[in-house]
């Protein structure tokens, strides 16, 4: 299972080219965050823009975040609940989301 986590912006504020240095995620902030979720046995992506990926099996993310699914498609949205991470580096991160695969239409020919 894999999911996404979004880091909080440094400062609200439009995001544009010039402004996109300002208020990105701090990179020591970014860092101490994916390494704790390496010592929790999560395999973590890149980061890249303002989130990276963590993967693990069901079991892993039922130890840490008490759940092993996120809430099903229709639900209150939300994710994995940032509560149940260590308080320091909970402030850090804004939310812990299941990205929806793509919806390439109705399956069928294309000529």
């Amino acid at each position: 299972m894999s999911v996404q986590v979004i880091m909080h912006m440094r400062k609200p504020s439009p995001v544009t080219a010039e402004t996109i240095g300002a208020i990105a995620p701090d990179p020591q902030d970014t860092r101490r965050v994916m390494r704790w979720f390496a010592e929790q046995g999560f395999d973590v992506g890149e980061f890249v823009g303002n989130s990276f990926s963590i993967a693990a099996p069901r079991t892993q993310f039922q130890k840490v975040f008490g759940r092993a699914s996120v809430p099903a498609k229709g639900a209150r949205p939300g994710g994995f609940p940032v509560d149940r991470l260590d308080p320091s580096i909970r402030t850090l991160v804004d939310s812990i989301a299941q990205t929806e695969p793509p919806d390439f239409g109705p399956p069928g020919g294309y000529a």
